[in-house]
């Protein structure tokens, strides 16, 4: 998962965004995207849906303000976004 998640940050870094995922963000990931039947192969679809297009939506609904540091967090079992000075 955390691999995945640099990945996601590189992508963002390449469009001028500045994201940060704290390590609770990468165990969140990785116990959503197992199972026994698949192993980890969900991880990269719970990246997609609890992660990537939420983080997609923080960043229109703040727009002038993507230059900033975005930190992804967990927070009441559920990823949660804010900038950092």
């Amino acid at each position: 998962a955390q691999r995945q998640l640099t990945e996601l940050a590189a992508r963002a870094r390449r469009r001028s965004l500045r994201v940060a995922f704290t390590p609770a963000v990468a165990r969140w990931v990785a116990q959503r995207g197992f199972s026994t039947d698949y192993g980890a192969r969900e991880i990269r679809r719970v990246i997609q849906r609890e992660v990537e297009s939420p983080l997609s939506s923080f960043v229109l609904a703040h727009e002038g303000r993507s230059s900033r540091l975005i930190r992804v967090r967990v927070q009441d079992d559920a990823v949660a976004f804010a900038f950092e000075r």
